[in-house]
This record gives structure tokens, sequence and C-alpha cells, in this order.
């Protein structure tokens, strides 16, 4: 058999129900208000340390920049000597000759 529950008893148990579901309500918002607070405070900290460590780093760039550019060599572009650039590129052309001569053109003189 199923327990009869008096109509009244059930009214006093619902509302004992929504108090304490807004108990429940009022400190889960407290809670996210809290941590909202913490993360604004951790982001705001986190942008200014950002701030200055760029800030310092421009800085520094722009007073060190000069000197950096004085000792590179000037007219090469690129820091291997002339020589390496020669015998790669030879190499390169060898390959090329190497491949063409693989493909066996036909000699228009031996017809």
């Amino acid at each position: 058999m199923i327990p009869v529950v008096p109509p009244k008893s059930v009214s006093k148990n619902k509302q004992e129900l929504k108090a304490d579901a807004e108990k429940f309500r009022n400190a889960i918002e407290k809670q996210v208000d809290l941590l909202k607070d913490n993360g604004m405070k951790i982001g705001k900290t986190a942008m200014i340390i950002g701030g200055v460590l760029t800030a310092g780093y421009l800085i520094t760039t722009l007073f060190t920049s000069d000197s950096k550019k004085s000792k590179l060599p000037k007219n090469t572009t690129n820091n291997k000597p002339k020589e390496y650039i020669y015998i790669k590129r030879t190499k390169i052309l060898l390959k090329r000759c190497n491949s063409l001569k693989a493909k066996k053109i036909p000699d228009i003189n031996n017809k």
C-alpha cells in the first residue's frame, strides 16, 4: 500500500524544499561572484605584467639594435663563403646534366 500524506504536510514539505533551494541558489551565486572577482584580479595583474615585459623588451631592442646591425658584414646575402655557393651551384648543374643524359635525347646529326 501507498502511504497517504495529508495535504497540509505536503504543502509544508514544498515550502521547506523551496526555502532550501533558495538558500543553495544564494550560496552558489555568492561563490560565482567570488570566482569572478578573483578571475578579474588575476586577469588584470597578468595584463599589467605582460605590458611591462613587452615595454621592457621593446626598449631594450630599440637601444641594442644599432650595435647588432653594425657588426654584420656588408654586401653578403648569406653568411656562407662564395666558394660554397659556387660549389653548390655546380653540383646542381651537374645533376641537371646527368638527368638529361639519362633521358637519351636522340642526336639530329646521325639521321
